[in-house]
């Protein structure tokens, strides 16, 4: 699917994990995509040192937001980064009150259903697959498209600290300032936005390829471990479809921009360690690319 660096994994926190169900469900086969991103030279490496014109340093780090050991288990050199640097950001600043507020985001108000928006056998598979995360059938009901989609991209059964809030946590142990690059509804509209057709064809496609998608997660994992920022872009690139595509514009290529442009004053200060999804990092149109366009000098040291 799409990787691991969008919002929606901010419903790791919401939605109690477990369990797998097998589906009875007609599917189009998924046809392999020839697309491609240009690395820009930023293919490989998870902690950037990002250095002002006026010699101001901060750090750059891009993280999977799972909770998996060989993910969280963080090597000393990025640890001491992060210790010694004076301020902490993120995609979003996570507190109760902003994790409450994604979870009303996801399910409708007003009479509307997820029943309505499916044909059927979409709606009774998505629904027992869905039982597999801890959702029961009457809150199934209630979901957005959107966010049963980004739900059945988790893994299930995972329930530890994942690797985003584990960073939080050290930051504010550290007495570090904190700050988020956008709020929970910037992050809700990029779903929101898309049409429910679209909402339920991205719900079809996790679906109908449930089974292979969880098991690239494990792909996925390997290749954030090496550090291999152009292989996740090959994974997340891996499948097209023409609300995958729409997804994606939103998603990843236009918040790359807004989260950059909003990195800029903490980075003109200096002394800022700032984790964001990997996959905002590499390519033309990725955040180490923009950063270098503002004249930013940008160096892999982990």
């Amino acid at each position: 699917m799409g990787g691991l660096a969008h919002p929606a994994r901010l419903f790791f926190f919401i939605i109690a994990l477990a369990g797998e169900c097998v589906l009875a469900l007609d599917c189009a086969e998924l046809l392999p995509s020839e697309a491609s991103v240009e690395s820009a030279g930023y293919s490989r490496g998870l902690l950037w040192r990002i250095e002002s014109g006026g010699g101001q340093v901060s750090h750059l780090f891009g993280t999977v937001h799972l909770s998996d050991p060989r993910v969280t288990d963080l090597p000393p050199s990025v640890v001491d980064v992060l210790m010694s640097s004076s301020s902490f950001g993120m995609e979003v600043l996570l507190d109760i009150e902003a994790m409450l507020q994604m979870s009303r985001a996801m399910y409708y108000s007003g009479g509307q259903s997820l029943e309505e928006d499916l044909e059927p056998m979409l709606f009774e598979s998505a629904v027992k697959l869905l039982e597999g995360y801890g959702v029961s059938p009457e809150a199934a009901r209630n979901l957005k498209p959107w966010a049963a989609y980004m739900t059945l991209s988790l893994p299930p059964g995972k329930t530890a600290m994942p690797l985003d809030l584990l960073l939080l946590k050290l930051a504010r142990q550290g007495g570090k300032e904190t700050f988020g690059l956008e709020s929970i509804d910037e992050q809700v509209a990029v779903f929101d936005r898309l049409t429910i057709s679209d909402q339920a064809e991205l719900l079809r496609q996790a679906v109908c390829h449930y089974s292979l998608f969880q098991s690239e997660v494990e792909k996925m994992i390997g290749h954030y471990v090496s550090r291999d920022l152009s292989a996740m872009m090959r994974m997340s690139l891996r499948y097209r479809s023409p609300p995958y595509d729409r997804l994606l514009k939103v998603l990843l290529w236009q918040r790359n921009r807004r989260m950059a442009q909003r990195m800029l004053p903490h980075l003109q200060k200096g002394g800022a360690f700032i984790a964001i999804g990997a996959l905002h990092l590499p390519g033309i149109g990725g955040v180490l690319d923009l950063l270098q366009e503002q004249g930013y000098v940008v160096e892999s040291i982990y």
